[in-house]
């Protein structure tokens, strides 16, 4: 694939990937306040040291969860940009989406 329009396919995955995020369905909206509740709740009930502990949790989660959404969000454009690229030209798609 040449390199302009691996640009102009980057930008509309980024582009689709922004749309999304703001989209989600109201499961994944709920399940985030949840979260968001339960560990407030359960933030103030910590000591000093537990909480040092709990900010390495809430970070992990943070850091998950976006490469959650960068993995299946970006893995599924690209396989379906390569999909379609291939179907035009009978070609074989790669295995794997390399991302």
């Amino acid at each position: 694939m040449d390199t302009h329009f691996q640009q102009l396919a980057d930008e509309f995955i980024t582009q689709r990937v922004g749309h999304y995020g703001k989209n989600e369905p109201e499961a994944v909206g709920s399940a985030f306040v949840a979260l968001k509740k339960g560990m407030e709740a359960l933030r103030v009930t910590l000591g000093d040291e537990q909480l040092s502990l709990f900010r390495v949790c809430e970070n992990a989660i943070s850091l998950v969860s976006g490469e959650t959404d960068r993995y299946y969000y970006v893995g599924g454009f690209k396989d379906a940009i390569a999909f379609l690229i291939c179907w035009g030209n009978d070609a074989q798609p790669a295995e794997e989406s390399g991302v």
